[in-house]
């Protein structure tokens, strides 16, 4: 703050856009995690605050806190990340109300090129990507219908599935009567997507670790949807997948 004042004059404004996304199921996550996921919007706020206190004299014309929908909506191995932007939220109501400082907590949702959640969709490969079915090689297995990228690196198939046509759908369904993947179908489909470069000596096995199901793969009555998986190159020996 001092630097900042010493290179452009007074402040005006205040932008929190901290954050620290690591996804994890809460069974599984660790309290170190946990708290390295709170400190930048938690502490951080407080330290920011403890910074303005101390060497702001002039009140700000606003405080603008970069949240998230996760505060409300409860996403999907974020419980850490969702308390964090919860802390936001309510630390933009406690200031208006101390203080009057014109200060919001906007609950952003996902960026699709920028940003905590765009990274961590590169990183697992769900991002958008230039492959399409146009350039498509077909595959002809029952769980990969088509290659859509291949490169020593990485590599993405795709299959279309629907109840019509498809028996690991049909032989699933929940009480509402939609059809989905269930957890050792996924487990297959990614198996037979490795198997289709892999150089594997008879009875060579593929061991999968670290697998999280975050949500289920639903398919409804007359509907038809695309699953992908993605495989990106670890080492020579190993591949991440999404």
């Amino acid at each position: 703050m001092r630097q900042a004042r010493e290179r452009f004059g007074d402040l005006h404004g205040v932008l929190h856009t901290a954050g620290v996304l690591n996804d994890g199921v809460i069974q599984l996550k660790e309290p170190e995690v946990a708290a390295s996921v709170l400190a930048p919007k938690v502490e951080g706020t407080l330290a920011l605050e403890a910074a303005l206190n101390k060497l702001q004299a002039a009140p700000l014309d606003f405080m603008v806190l970069f949240s998230s929908i996760s505060a409300f909506a409860g996403l999907a191995g974020q419980v850490d990340y969702a308390a964090a932007n919860a802390f936001l939220d309510a630390y933009a109501q406690d200031r208006m109300a101390r203080d009057g400082t014109w200060t919001v907590a906007i609950n952003w949702s996902q960026w699709q090129e920028v940003g905590m959640a765009a990274e961590l969709a590169h990183q697992l490969g769900l991002d958008a990507d230039p492959t399409s079915t146009q350039a498509a090689v077909p595959i002809g297995h029952a769980f990969v219908d088509r290659c859509l990228l291949d490169t020593p690196q990485e590599r993405i198939y795709e299959t279309r599935f629907s109840r019509a046509t498809h028996w690991l759908l049909e032989e699933h369904r929940v009480r509402g009567g939609e059809a989905l993947i269930p957890g050792t179908g996924y487990l297959e489909i990614v198996r037979t997507a490795f198997a289709q470069r892999a150089t594997l000596a008879e009875g060579e096995a593929i061991e999968l670790s670290d697998v999280t199901f975050l949500s289920p793969f639903v398919v409804r009555e007359g509907q038809a949807r695309d699953l992908r998986v993605h495989l990106r190159a670890r080492d020579a020996e190993s591949y991440a997948f999404a």
